[in-house]
């Protein structure tokens, strides 16, 4: 049971990475429209 817990964690962990270069890419592709859904993301990109 552990285990699975486990693996299930590092499956949601390494997507949520792979969403977040993701949502970077879309920030640097298109700052307008991805800032009014990520703010963070936006400052992050452009500082």
């Amino acid at each position: 049971m552990a285990y699975s817990t486990v693996l299930i964690h590092l499956k949601t962990a390494s997507l949520s990475i792979s969403l977040l270069f993701i949502t970077q890419e879309l920030a640097i592709n298109d700052l307008k429209t991805t800032s009014y859904q990520i703010p963070c993301q936006k400052i992050k990109v452009s500082v």
